[in-house]
């Protein structure tokens, strides 16, 4: 049950980066292109496209990322400890 729930809360937090980048994205590009071109003739479809872009790419970082620093952290880097100890003990004797 402690599980679904820290996997909900996660989720609930990847989509409130999603939907923070988004917005910030499109009134980051709107603004921008206002004060670049002095007009206000954006294409919204491209800007929304990209927007949504970045945002997907920041939550898949940190939905990926942030589990795959915990396996390395708490699985893969005490193996590879445990290894090199066990080499050293074999080519060293200590």
């Amino acid at each position: 049950m402690k599980l679904i729930k820290l996997t909900l809360i996660f989720i609930i937090k990847l989509i409130y980066v999603f939907i923070t980048l988004f917005i910030t994205g499109l009134v980051m590009r709107m603004t921008s292109g206002v004060i670049n071109d002095n007009v206000a003739m954006l294409d919204m479809n491209q800007i929304a496209k990209n927007s949504a872009l970045h945002g997907l790419f920041a939550v898949a970082a940190i939905g990926v990322g942030l589990p795959a620093f915990y396996a390395i952290e708490h699985w893969i880097w005490p193996a590879l400890k445990y290894i090199g100890l066990k080499i050293r003990y074999f080519f060293h004797g200590y």
